[in-house]
């Protein structure tokens, strides 16, 4: 995806919004205050990768965008992390959620590299592949998708000296309970 048409759309709290359940958090909102939902991707910057998730904002009565939905990050400590802040947001039409056997079911976040080199986008590959996987419960198929991309990446960090490890529990993040509360910017959970 080019990183053209990317604005930054607000977070506004809503006292029943699901983390990761941006459908239907924005669907409640436009029931109760009018508007209209967007579909398109909430933009995920890291250093050597940028990742698309498929999302949902809510485009009030006066035309401003608003993110509901609280988001999660995994944390090197393997916590997760609630955040509520603004994000960046394309909007694509043609982005939209499919009925699952779990309900309303995303479309796979995709990664594209953003250094020059082949395992890097290999691993970017590997971490769409997965996404696609744990969306449909499909553990092990994604958990070794998981394994190839941090093969991938920790190629191309061998070459910095470093290493990264993405957890077989990032797949917490999308089916996690609920961790987030209203009083904090930050919300850490086990």
């Amino acid at each position: 995806m080019q990183q053209t048409g990317i604005i930054p759309v607000r977070y506004q709290y809503v006292e029943f919004a699901k983390h990761n359940n941006c459908l239907m958090n924005v669907k409640q909102q436009v029931e109760l205050d009018g508007g209209e939902i967007v579909l398109g991707w909430q933009v995920i910057r890291e250093p050597i990768c940028t990742g698309f998730a498929h999302h949902a904002v809510w485009k009030r009565p006066d035309g401003e965008l608003r993110d509901i939905t609280p988001h999660s990050y995994l944390l090197p400590n393997g916590l997760f992390l609630i955040k509520r802040e603004a994000a960046e947001f394309v909007a694509d039409p043609t982005a939209r959620f499919e009925e699952g056997q779990w309900g309303w079911r995303s479309l796979p976040t995709f990664w594209e590299a953003t250094v020059d080199s082949d395992a890097v986008r290999k691993g970017c590959v590997a971490r769409g592949h997965a996404d696609y996987h744990y969306l449909r419960h499909e553990w092990e198929k994604g958990d070794y998708q998981v394994d190839k991309a941090n093969q991938h990446i920790n190629r191309y960090l061998a070459t910095l000296g470093k290493k990264w490890h993405i957890p077989y529990s990032v797949r917490n993040v999308r089916y996690g309970q609920q961790i987030a509360k209203p009083d904090g910017n930050y919300t850490a959970a086990a």
